[in-house]
């Protein structure tokens, strides 16, 4: 009967003066509901005349809480910045002899994945001026934590501690960590290390915690075969250091690392940025290849708002593929750029591939509508004693994402031997192409027909394609002939398995006079 409606309790045995046990209590209001399977209270409360608050033993066992319903938080107008008083005096000390949790799960929602701390363990005490906690353990899926900490309520609020912690990984090796703090509230140090595999080390200064915090930071990794993670990773050797130094909202960034990997060398690499309010600015990302001109070089920012908006240029120079030996491809010169928001977006892009080559290409999306235009020419591969080449192309795509219009055409050929000329015309959305006008010209002949590549709700295809007039005797002298092509088939994968049918295969006409 003494009890609000939002509030229920099944069971209490003992009594105020403790011991005191509680069972099966629930409080619901409209915002939250709070779970409770049973709370143990064992106090001293005869020690209030000594001006001590004194717990033997809080045990709370099955403390379920979730958040029925969000509500906005209303924005605090703070006409002064918070300061620290020089002292807090507490006017009853507090020990807290062994205080512990098992069974705890939070929700922000009713069907939101809960957060949950299997077993959790405090053991503390709050003199006048001084915060001890001897002992802390958390024990939760996510994360493991153990340490002490000590904090003074006087002069500069000394601040120290040490906090060892396990954070296990799915496929890969736990990070195992451990956490020094050492200063004040005023000014503090935080030196961090992850073990092998990891071998990070960081140190971060901290002042003014509670009002115009500022920092300093560096972080170090030693060299990191990607291998030791895990066997499945490809084989990469990197190395990294980073410093920064401001506040939340001004900080200013830089990075220096370097990338080990069979088939690419070794490629360096270094970063000049920050963030400035809500806009995070890149002064400068370059990539380079140790003694090789080749490098690249990223700038640009991002406006953190609802919208994100950026504005990012690559520009490289003599750039060649693979990074090391003979290469297959090379561009002296290039440049991306990308404007706008993920709604709104514009890219172009031209870069010299090759002697003579040059690739074209722009990109613009307005909401659901979209325009796409690539144009190369002089295009040659490899670079040495070229077996392909294609003199000019064009690919264009407009209209909405869901239904665009898509064209290409492009001149293609192999050196000393043949040319083609290729056609294609159709349609395009998020699950499929469909080319309705296929047109090759090759060989002497021509091939028409139509195709189409689906990969939702699983990659199908299918084509169908009729020919004539092919002389094979352009590739190869001692075959010539005029041939016919007729091929209907289709294809995909089916239960995760490739299949491929064959519906149709005509060749016929004459071959080396022969019919």
């Amino acid at each position: 009967p003494f009890l609000a409606d939002t509030v229920r309790i099944d069971a209490v045995i003992g009594r105020l003066a403790g011991p005191l046990t509680m069972k099966g209590v629930m409080v619901e209001t409209e915002t939250f509901r709070l779970e409770l399977g049973k709370i143990d209270l064992d106090w001293r409360p005869s020690r209030l005349f000594r001006l001590l608050l004194d717990f033997d033993q809080i045990k709370v066992e099955g403390l379920h809480y979730t958040q029925l319903k969000v509500t906005k938080p209303q924005k605090e107008e703070r006409s002064e910045p918070i300061a620290l008083p020089e002292k807090i005096v507490f006017l009853l000390d507090l020990r807290l002899g062994n205080v512990s949790l098992r069974d705890f799960e939070f929700r922000s929602l009713p069907d939101s994945a809960p957060l949950i701390i299997d077993s959790a363990l405090l053991e503390a005490a709050l003199s006048r001026r001084q915060l001890v906690i001897s002992t802390l353990k958390v024990s939760a899926p996510l994360l493991a934590v153990e340490g002490d900490v000590r904090l003074t309520t006087n002069q500069d609020y000394l601040l120290n501690g040490e906090l060892r912690w396990n954070v296990p990984l799915p496929d890969y090796p736990s990070l195992i960590g451990k956490t020094v703090l050492q200063g004040s509230l005023h000014s503090l140090t935080l030196n961090q290390s992850i073990a092998e595999p990891y071998n990070v080390e960081a140190v971060v200064h901290l002042r003014n915690l509670i009002n115009n915090l500022t920092f300093d930071a560096t972080l170090d990794m030693m060299p990191l075969d990607l291998k030791t993670l895990n066997a499945d990773l490809p084989p990469i050797t990197l190395q990294l250091g980073v410093t920064g130094k401001g506040s939340p909202d001004d900080m200013v960034v830089n990075m220096k690392s370097w990338l080990e990997a069979p088939e690419l060398g070794r490629l360096n690499s270094s970063l000049t940025g920050g963030l400035k309010g809500k806009t995070f600015i890149l002064d400068e990302f370059k990539v380079t290849v140790p003694e090789q001109p080749g490098q690249v070089t990223f700038n640009g920012q991002v406006e953190m708002a609802e919208e994100q908006n950026l504005d990012f240029t690559a520009n490289w120079q003599h750039l060649q593929w693979p990074l090391e030996g003979n290469p297959s491809i090379i561009s002296p010169a290039g440049f991306l750029k990308l404007s706008g928001t993920v709604q709104n977006l514009h890219a172009s892009l031209d870069t010299a591939v090759g002697k003579t080559g040059r690739i074209q290409g722009k990109v613009e999306r307005q909401e659901k509508d979209i325009d796409v235009a690539l144009d190369w020419s002089d295009i040659q591969w490899p670079v040495q004693d070229p077996q392909f080449e294609s003199p000019e192309g064009h690919i264009a795509a407009a209209g909405k994402i869901e239904d665009y219009a898509l064209a290409i055409s492009a001149n293609l050929a192999v050196p000393e031997q043949t040319a083609a000329e290729l056609q294609l015309k159709g349609r395009g959305s998020l699950e499929a192409l469909e080319f309705s006008g296929i047109d090759i010209r090759a060989l002497g002949g021509r091939l028409e027909g139509n195709a189409r590549v689906a990969w939702k709700p699983e990659l199908q295809s299918t084509v169908s394609i009729e020919g004539q007039g092919f002389n094979p005797g352009e590739i190869m002298k001692d075959w010539p002939g005029k041939l016919g092509i007729s091929l209907q088939a289709q294809g995909g994968m089916h239960d995760k398995q490739p299949s491929l049918q064959l519906q149709q295969l005509q060749i016929q006409g004459e071959l080396r006079g022969h019919e």
